[in-house]
């Protein structure tokens, strides 16, 4: 019996490119959004990354009847004040919806008033819905640096990687292919691609 395509549940493009390398690299259907012509709003209003991961994995699921990947992230930046922090509201900071542009030019602000660098981590939660409709989920940290000053390319759906910067490859993240940014988050994203590959490999 062929088993079902998964849904890789975001609209994210940066996202997309992101899930859809790991499940190439592991050898799993999968189709997107897009693909299904799929339009379901679902409201984040999960008060951890962990809780709207789950509500976007349950949403498309019974929607779709599909296997799904959902993920949510908030970002820490070290040097900031707690309430200053981004967290889980990264493209709602101060409750309005935020383009790409204006993602950049808030962080851009903010990291200049604390000294224009600072040290950082994405707090990453997975949540899947297996071929036999159980949920899974977890939880990974992703290093970084960041600084006040922009790259000029900007991926969309993935503005912070503007600000990003990689002192290894003396480049932003926003600069690297995906490959190259995937290969260089290295533990994170293994462990990423480990849990999905324990989900859904039979």
């Amino acid at each position: 019996m062929q088993q079902k395509k998964i849904l890789i549940a975001t609209s994210n493009a940066g996202k997309i490119a992101i899930y859809s390398q790991v499940l190439d690299e592991l050898g799993l259907e999968y189709v997107t959004l897009r693909d299904m012509h799929l339009d379901v709003q679902v409201e984040e209003t999960g008060a951890t990354e962990l809780e709207n991961a789950l509500l976007k994995a349950k949403a498309y699921h019974e929607a779709t009847g599909l296997p799904v990947i959902a993920n949510d992230s908030g970002l820490l930046i070290e040097r900031l004040k707690p309430e200053d922090q981004p967290g889980v509201f990264v493209h709602r900071y101060g409750g309005n919806e935020l383009s790409d542009e204006e993602t950049i030019k808030i962080f851009s602000k903010k990291l200049e008033e604390v000294g224009g660098e600072s040290d950082s981590y994405f707090k990453i939660a997975l949540v899947t819905c297996d071929f036999d409709g159980k949920y899974h989920t977890a939880e990974f940290r992703s290093y970084r640096y960041m600084v006040a000053k922009p790259s000029k390319t900007v991926i969309k759906g993935l503005p912070l990687r503007s600000l990003d910067y990689s002192k290894e490859k003396q480049k932003y993240w926003s600069e690297m292919t995906i490959e190259e940014a995937n290969k260089l988050e290295g533990k994170c994203i293994q462990d990423q691609k480990e849990f999905i590959k324990k989900c859904f490999k039979k």
